[in-house]
């Protein structure tokens, strides 16, 4: 049985990455479970060890001949709590990711070789395309609060309205803003290294805090799903997730590169200088539809929760069968 293992999260909010990285995936697999407690593992059991796990659950699996796969979904690799990845990636049978970004950055930091990418699944429900011209058009936002710390909220809404009159909506985990932030510098277009002016700051009074269902009432809202992104390292080992779950309810998405998982995206999204690409779908409305629905044919084909599902059920045979490469 192909087993993910999570930290025990009772009366806790489940965060994106349990879900996404084992509650969705383990419910399309058909000899497959969730579990917080190793000692439930039974001989015979591939276990999936999430980001959080600890060095003595890798200790444990081992010392019991259990095979088990560590699935990195997150760069944690600078961050002092996560330093045991360096003894546990290598001692696992398989190496689980979102990205070919942060594949390669694991390769680099372990010199582990046997890594698959498996991509988030959307989670949400298909809507058909439906971007057309108003008189004024909406766009969010929705992320975490470390993401939408980095943009220059204020400068954004003014270049983007200048385009065309706009109106803007955020949503993220409560934000307190304390001290401002040092931009992250980025040579992609309007993201620049500069100081945060009071404009930026203002950004984080109109934040909405997040749920899952108000993520999906705020999408169906809007017009248009705006992702400004910097090319830190951070933000490179992102997965899609984003933009796949605002194709999936037939929204466009307008981002910068910056992200390679969302630039594989490219023929769906726009990916470009957030104003020229702007312009071009206020002008060419019949043209985004059309890339909307190419985009959701790809994630029937690569993102619904039963082939992402098939995809870590490819790793757990081979694994179970000695069949690695």
């Amino acid at each position: 049985m192909l087993v993910f293992h999570t930290p025990n999260l009772v009366d806790q909010l489940v965060p994106y990455s349990y879900r996404a990285r084992a509650t969705v995936p383990s419910s399309h697999i058909e000899n497959s479970r969730v579990t917080h407690d190793l000692s439930t593992i039974e001989k015979g059991d591939v276990v999936v060890l999430g980001k959080k796990h600890q060095l003595q659950d890798a200790v444990h699996l081992k010392e019991n001949n259990i095979k088990f796969l560590v699935d990195i979904a997150d760069h944690k690799f600078t961050v002092p709590e996560f330093k045991h990845w360096y003894a546990t990636i290598p001692m696992a049978s398989a190496i689980t990711t979102t990205c070919e970004f942060l594949a390669m950055t694991i390769r680099k930091e372990t010199g582990v070789k046997n890594i698959h990418v498996i991509p988030d699944p959307t989670e949400r429900k298909r809507k058909d395309p439906d971007f057309q011209v108003k008189d004024i058009m909406t766009m969010c936002w929705y992320g975490a609060d470390k993401n939408f710390e980095k943009v220059d909220w204020g400068l954004v809404q003014t270049e983007l309205s200048k385009v065309y009159p706009t109106q803007f909506m955020f949503m993220s985990n409560p934000i307190k803003p304390k001290r401002p932030h040092k931009r992250i510098k980025s040579h992609h277009y309007w993201l620049r290294d500069m100081s945060i002016k009071d404009r930026h700051l203002s950004a984080f009074d109109n934040v909405i805090e997040w749920s899952f269902e108000g993520q999906e009432r705020m999408v169906d809202e809007a017009d248009i799903v705006l992702i400004p992104v910097t090319n830190d390292k951070e933000a490179k080992s992102k997965g899609n997730n984003r933009p796949i779950d605002a194709l999936q309810r037939g929204k466009f998405v307008l981002t910068n590169p910056g992200i390679n998982s969302y630039e594989i995206l490219k023929n769906y999204i726009a990916v470009g200088n957030l104003c020229e690409e702007y312009k071009k779908a206020i002008d060419n409305p019949d043209k985004i539809n059309d890339m909307i629905r190419k985009g959701q044919i790809e994630i029937d084909k690569n993102y619904t929760p039963y082939s992402i599902g098939n995809k870590w059920k490819k790793v757990y045979e081979a694994v179970n069968n000695n069949n690695m490469e």
